[in-house]
């Protein structure tokens, strides 16, 4: 029987590094902070109508293999400071609950999952997020349903309690989320038929411009430097395609070295 020193080292050490970072069960409490996006405010007046159940959201795990590692896990804290930040820069945001605003967003968790190192073979923790934002007019008359989903994991071989780990992910999923909703939000037709009647004209980045002779001017002069950019961003892959052919190449010789490490016989 042979067998590979390096790779054997390897693999025990990875395994450490799994028994390391799921140790012990953890009721994970959520805590982190939202950057505010940079965006121009819509034009739109609007309030945040969070329920019982969103507000003291917190996942229970009923698995029992899987209980060893997590018990529960508490973002609710941390999924209203994200909406509130967003939506705050979005809309001119009324939380008294008296006055009439032209929106009003309903969120509402549809699904979470997770995963730990010891499930995925890796030093990461993953966080998937699934909400519905159910958007109304002031008469809380649907306008549409919005399904958005958060993915987040810990950096690339963090060493973390499994904790620590959860925490990480789960602030990064809260971010990817909170930059769709700060792109993707002002898009929605029903929101650019309300900026419409205002009399401004939703951009793709979310700023509003007003319909004037100058802003065609000022697209029609962007043809030339555009053209410039396609051509510089072919240029660039051409130039990313040769450097992954480089790495498959050093990828394809490292195996070769491992293959020709010396080997001990044990009989």
């Amino acid at each position: 029987m042979q067998i590979n020193i390096k790779r054997h080292t390897r693999n025990l050490g990875f395994l450490a590094v799994i028994m390391l970072l799921t140790g012990c069960a953890s009721n994970v409490v959520v805590k982190g902070s939202i950057p505010e996006p940079l965006v121009e405010k819509l034009p739109l007046t609007g309030s945040l109508s969070y329920t019982e159940e969103f507000k003291n959201y917190t996942y229970v795990e009923s698995h029992k293999k899987r209980r060893g590692v997590l018990v529960g896990f508490d973002f609710k804290d941390v999924q209203v400071s994200m909406f509130d930040r967003i939506f705050g820069a979005l809309l001119s945001l009324d939380s008294s609950g008296t006055t009439k605003t032209d929106l009003i967003i309903e969120p509402q968790v549809l699904d979470f999952q997770y995963s730990t190192p010891a499930e995925t073979q890796t030093t990461q923790y993953e966080v998937w997020v699934k909400y519905r934002l159910q958007i109304m007019d002031g008469d809380r008359q649907t306008l549409a349903d919005w399904v958005i989903k958060g993915y987040g994991k810990t950096p690339t071989a963090m060493l973390q309690s499994t904790s620590a780990g959860f925490n990480s992910a789960a602030n990064v999923a809260m971010r990817d989320i909170g930059a769709q909703l700060a792109i993707r939000f002002p898009r929605q037709q029903s929101v650019q038929d309300l900026v419409a009647e205002k009399g401004g004209v939703p951009l793709l980045s979310g700023t509003i411009v007003q319909q004037t002779d100058a802003s065609v001017e000022t697209a029609q002069s962007l043809e030339g430097p555009a053209q410039d950019l396609e051509e510089t961003a072919q240029s660039a892959g051409q130039v990313v395609e040769t450097a992954e052919e480089a790495v498959i190449d050093a990828q394809q010789a490292l195996e070769q070295a491992e293959d020709a490490a010396p080997t001990i016989s044990e009989e």
